[in-house]
This record gives C-alpha cells, sequence and structure tokens, in this order.
C-alpha cells in the first residue's frame, strides 16, 4: 500500500507541474506522491498527471488563436499546432518519465507513440507552413536541456521549470510572427506563470523563507509596472490591475501562513491558481477578439 505524505491532495499535482517541486517535507517521488500505483496510465505515462501544466499549455496558445482571429488572420495550421503541441507535451512526459526511471522499458509504449503522432503532426504542419521551420532551431535545444535535465533527475530545478515555461510562452510569436501583439501576449503569459513558480515555492517547498517571498512580491510588481506599456488592443490597465492584485496575494499569503508557521491548504491554494488563470483569461480574450 502506498502511503501518500500528509497535506498532499490530488491538487498537489498543480504545483509539481508549475513550480517543478515537491511539497516541503517530504522527498517522496512525483510518482508516490500523488498515488501513481492506483492508475496504471500514469504509471506508464500514458497520462500526464502535471495538471497544472494543462494551464501552461493551453492559455497561450488561446491567446494566440484569440489575436489571430481578431486580426482575420486564422489558418487551419493553427488548429493543427494545437494537436501537435498537445500529442508533443505527451510524448515529453513520457520522454522525461523513461529517461528519469534509466529508460525502464515500461514507458516505451507510450513514448513511441505519442513520440510518432508528434513527429507525423511536426512534419504536416512544416509542411503546410514551411515559415515555421526555424522555429526547430528554437524548441529543440529547449525541450533537449529539459530532457537532460530530468535525465539527471533534476526536474524539479527551477532552470527546468523556467526552460519549459519559455517555450510554451513562446506559443504566440509562433502564431502571430514578432510583432507588438504576440510579443507582448507572451511577456505576460511568461510574467504570470513564472510568477506562479515563485508564489507557489513561498507556500510550499521554500515555505517560510523571507528571501522567496520578497522575489515572488518582486516580480509580480514588476509585472504590474511593466504591463503599463503594452500595447492596444491588450487591456493594459485591467492587467496592470491583475498583476497588482496577485502581487498582494504573493504578499499576504505567505505572511498571513507559513511566515507565522500556518500551514496552507494544498487544495485551496491549488483551487485559487485555476480561479487566476480563469481571471487572466477574461481579462484578455475580449480585447485580442476585438
Amino acid at each position: 500500500m502506498t502511503t501518500r505524505p500528509r497535506g498532499c491532495g490530488s491538487s498537489a499535482e498543480l504545483f509539481i507541474a508549475m513550480t517543478g517541486t515537491l511539497p516541503a517535507g517530504t522527498d517522496k517521488p512525483v510518482d508516490t506522491l500523488i498515488g501513481m500505483k492506483r492508475a496504471k496510465g500514469p504509471a506508464r505515462g500514458w497520462l500526464p498527471n502535471q495538471h497544472g501544466a494543462w494551464a501552461m499549455l493551453v492559455l497561450p496558445w488561446l491567446f494566440g488563436l484569440a489575436h489571430t482571429v481578431g486580426a482575420g488572420r486564422f489558418r487551419i495550421e493553427q488548429g493543427v499546432l494545437f494537436a501537435f503541441w498537445l500529442v508533443g507535451y505527451f510524448a515529453f512526459f513520457a520522454a522525461g518519465l523513461w529517461l528519469k526511471s534509466r529508460f525502464k522499458p515500461r514507458y516505451v509504449p507510450a513514448l513511441a507513440t505519442y513520440g510518432a503522432g508528434a513527429a507525423a503532426l511536426g512534419l504536416v504542419l512544416l509542411v503546410l507552413t514551411p515559415s515555421w521551420w526555424p522555429w526547430v532551431f528554437v524548441f529543440a535545444p529547449i525541450c533537449s536541456f529539459a530532457l537532460w535535465l530530468s535525465w539527471r533527475r533534476h526536474e524539479r530545478d527551477v532552470v527546468s521549470g523556467l526552460a519549459t515555461i519559455v517555450a510554451t510562452c513562446l506559443i504566440p510569436v509562433v502564431m502571430g510572427g514578432w510583432s507588438q501583439v504576440p510579443v507582448a501576449v507572451a511577456l505576460v503569459c511568461f510574467g504570470y506563470f513564472f510568477g506562479t513558480v515563485a508564489y507557489v515555492k513561498t507556500v510550499i517547498r521554500e515555505r517560510g523563507k523571507p528571501g522567496w517571498v520578497a522575489f515572488s512580491v518582486a516580480w509580480h510588481a514588476a509585472c504590474a509596472v511593466a504591463v503599463a506599456w503594452v500595447p492596444e488592443p491588450l487591456p493594459r490597465w485591467w492587467l496592470v490591475a491583475f498583476f497588482v492584485a496577485v502581487a498582494v496575494r504573493a504578499l499576504l499569503v505567505p505572511l498571513l501562513g507559513p511566515m507565522r508557521g500556518r500551514k496552507v491548504d494544498v487544495k485551496l491554494v491549488g483551487i485559487w491558481e485555476i480561479v487566476t488563470s480563469a481571471v487572466l483569461v477574461a481579462v484578455m480574450l475580449p480585447a485580442l477578439l476585438g
């Protein structure tokens, strides 16, 4: 029977995915932490168990899609891109488990299936949109670096999370080009997701450490200032208000919780992260769609 560490419900997966860390007080493998013995899919690499990764997968693509639709430049390839991105993530997840396990054969079927699917979709994309070929030389090193960290069993390091966040936040630029709006959307996404990494660390793995709290608050405050200069049609003042709100959260939750010796309910913080992502969608989508 697998014993689940105290305080780690299913929403702990959100934080493992977004922060690359485990909750403080446990050095159990991620597999054990989320009870993978109960589900053959995750245990064999078929079903990603990093639920928090879905926001990072979907939001940048969704914002990129909204911008192209609003600008009247939607193309069918952008839908194929999402399918490739999704299957590619499944392949990446299986590859990470395979490398971390030192090539255990139980992960090979999932890796081979998703890898073949991603390769096929990728070739279709490059045939349909030859202008995307240069992006291969951007994403390949990023993904290779992240997988190398998995092989070294350092996938929980901040730099690993940073690499995957950079990759996913580039999607709006892939879809819309290097013009002002797609770049600004990518930066907004990066500011939010990396800020989430810092914030979640202050209430879980690095809880009670003033340096992390200061960094988290400073990051969100800097984002609040930076988004005041985003180009139209992005809702700059709504974005300022959004980042001010998450900056206040980044201060108050650790200050009133871990800094006073109180444990923060992992499930509650997970729910609020979902709500926060939904608020960002509500702020961004109407403006991008025009």
